[in-house]
């Protein structure tokens, strides 16, 4: 009887030690995303709140040298929690010089930003990084 229990009890033993292995590897893995890979995580192209919180800053005008506004923001009222929308009252006529701004992320369009919108980006500060969820609301 004893030599039974103990041959059923080896395989609990290995597959519990095997269950404890790889839970403490998941903690580790965690605990690195939180502590050392966060930063790259929370700027990274990936991040579609880096580009929600773009929305939130009102883009100044693009205005040729004889005064026609080729690029311009405007207040959006949607439920969608984007403050401002670029928009382009010539649409691809000055495309190649003023380039463009959207809402998708550098990962969803590799061109998202380019031209003198990608240029003017470092410009203008970014705001904290807020859920949408949150801002809404308000």
């Amino acid at each position: 009887m004893n030599q039974l229990k103990r041959d059923l009890n080896r395989p609990i033993k290995r597959v519990s030690i095997a269950v404890l292995v790889l839970f403490l590897i998941l903690l580790v893995n965690v605990n690195y995303l939180q502590a050392v890979d966060a930063p790259s995580l929370a700027n990274g192209p990936e991040n579609a709140r880096t580009e929600f919180n773009n929305s939130q800053i009102q883009r100044g005008p693009i205005v040729t040298a004889d005064g026609v506004t080729i690029a311009n923001s405007k207040v959006t009222n949607d439920s969608t929690g984007f403050k401002y929308l670029r928009t382009y009252p010539d649409g691809s006529v000055y495309a190649p010089v003023t380039g463009y701004d959207t809402i998708f992320t550098a990962a969803q369009a590799p061109n998202y930003a380019t031209g003198v919108e990608r240029a003017e980006d470092s410009c203008w500060p970014v705001p904290a990084i807020s859920s949408p969820s949150a801002t809404s609301s308000t």
